[in-house]
Parts: structure tokens; sequence; C-alpha cells
């Protein structure tokens, strides 16, 4: 049985969330509403992205500083080298943004198959959602979708994640570890989760299933 690995990104692959680092430095009172609109499922991803970018100063210099300041959680390397060795594949599903999320990347000298939210600069970001599903329209990138297509008939299909964008993809998995706000979701709608502080844990658990055969 195939093993897939899903790794959401903010908060999840990084230590602190690139999407809250670009609304608490660069934005202002109304940037930080939309946030918190948001996060009450009251405005979708995209709106809250393009007026939050309408609002503040952001250029191509200011995502290279900030690429230069996010510390990534430093187990990633190893879970992915594992993953490699057991012919797991490995993908990050975010609704962040692909230059900053690439940036990361790029820094530590990861490869690894990304989906996300795109940006584009003529003066001012617009951002653009290749995997936005309108059936929902609440994400810019829908995880599950995302999930469901990835995901080969009966492979065990495993999430990592902390956050709202998360949420449905995790009822899509046959494994999820979750901390912060999505670990309080799937306690409150029944949905198994394991909780987890780094990815030193999931690399832990995947070494126990792989040698021992526990089930997912």
């Amino acid at each position: 049985m195939e093993t897939i690995l899903f790794l959401d990104f903010d908060g999840t692959i990084t230590e602190q969330d690139t999407c809250d680092m670009l609304m608490e430095r660069y934005g202002n009172a109304e940037c930080l509403e939309l946030n918190r609109r948001w996060e009450r499922k009251e405005i979708s991803t995209m709106e809250c992205a393009r007026q939050s970018f309408r609002q503040m100063q952001v250029t191509p210099e200011v995502l290279k500083r900030l690429v230069q300041e996010v510390k990534v959680d430093p187990h990633l390397k190893e879970l992915l080298r594992f993953c490699e060795q057991e012919n797991y594949p490995a993908y990050i599903l975010s609704d962040g943004y692909e230059p900053i999320i690439q940036g990361v990347l790029q820094r530590e000298g990861i490869k690894i198959s990304c989906f996300c939210n795109g940006l584009s600069f003529d003066g001012q970001y617009r951002v653009m959602a290749p995997h936005y599903n309108p059936r929902c329209g609440r994400c810019g990138t829908c995880k599950q979708k995302l999930v469901e297509r990835l995901g080969q008939p009966g492979a065990r299909k495993i999430f990592v994640g902390d956050g709202y964008s998360d949420f449905c993809a995790a009822e899509s998995c046959s494994k999820v570890f979750a901390k912060k706000n999505l670990l309080k979701y799937c306690l409150e709608n029944q949905i198994p989760a394991h909780p987890y502080e780094t990815l030193g844990e999931v690399l832990q658990w995947l070494r126990g299933e792989a040698e021992h055969g526990h089930p997912v």
C-alpha cells in the first residue's frame, strides 16, 4: 500500500506563518481586520488577499528579505530524506504564496512538489489561484481536492498541518498530525488526529510504522 505525505507550509514547515508576518509588518488595521474576517469564514482567501495587497506596500525586495528571516522546522530535511528512501511521495499543499515558499525552499536546498497560490507584480502584487475550487470558494488552494487528486486509490494519505486552510484536507486523509487550530477543529469534529509540535514527531512515527508495520 502506497504512503503519501502531505505537508502544510506556514506554521508546519516554517516556525512562523509568513502570511501573518506580512500582515503584521506591512499591513494596517484594515488588513488585520480582513484576516480576522477570514478566520471567521466571512470572506475567502482570495478576497482577503486581494484587499490586503492593495493596502500593503509590498515589493519583490520585501519578499526577498522576508524569505531570509523565515525559520524552517529543523527536522524537515531529515523527514524528506526518509520519504525519499522509503519511496513515499511528499507534497506541499499551501494557501500561501509561491515566491515566498519557493524562496525558502531554494534557500534550504530543498526540492519538493508544491501546490500553492501565485503572485504577479506590476507595481502591486496580484494573487493567482491555480488550485481554486469554485464549488467551495473558501481557500485559494483547495487542499482537499489536491489530496483526492494526488492520492492513489487505496493509498495511505498522511496530512500534517496547523491551520484553517487544512480543515477539509484533514477529513480526506488516513492519518492526521495536527496542532493549533487544526487540532481544535479535529477534536470538535471527531476527526482522529495525532497532536504534534515538530516534524521530528512525524518522522519518528513514520519510522516506527515502516519498521514495525504499525497501522495508520
